[in-house]
């Protein structure tokens, strides 16, 4: 029976769940995208549970981003819910507030460093509408994520 993941690699899989929530829609892609980044962590059934619920019920990402304590968690909180953000293909005006909110409580050295590697992990581009569906269509949209990730 697995023990799960840590208190702050759980709580960074919880802020980017509460991620999906934040412009109010939890769309089918996030869904997926959730799914298929979380299959092969090695999460207990209890953390599942609770992962579940949190899809159900919107949490307050503040609150479990201040939980995040490893600075490895933090980065990668911070690539997934840049991808995840754009995994309906609007990275809405919400969702840009919450991370832009979140990095500026990033306020030491070393967070600041891993954040921009992060940025740089998850090259952010701007696409039209017919750009974004020539992509999505060329390589599969979870090709195209994936993409984005690498």
């Amino acid at each position: 029976m697995s023990e799960g993941v840590s208190a702050s690699r759980f709580y960074m899989w919880r802020c980017v769940v509460a991620m999906a929530h934040a412009d109010g829609i939890v769309t089918p892609h996030e869904i997926n995208f959730l799914q298929e980044q979380m299959k092969d962590a090695p999460l207990a059934p209890g953390q599942l549970q609770t992962l579940a619920a949190d899809i159900s019920t919107p949490q307050d990402i503040h609150i479990m981003f201040a939980h995040i304590s490893n600075p490895h968690d933090r980065r990668d909180f911070f690539k997934l819910a840049r991808v995840l953000s754009w995994s309906d293909g609007d990275f809405d005006a919400q969702e840009q507030h919450i991370i832009d909110y979140l990095e500026q409580e990033m306020g030491d050295e070393e967070n600041r460093r891993m954040l921009e590697e992060s940025r740089e992990a998850v090259k952010e581009i701007v696409l039209s509408g017919d750009q974004w569906e020539k992509q999505v269509k060329a390589s599969g949209f979870m090709g195209f994520l994936s993409r984005l990730i690498n």
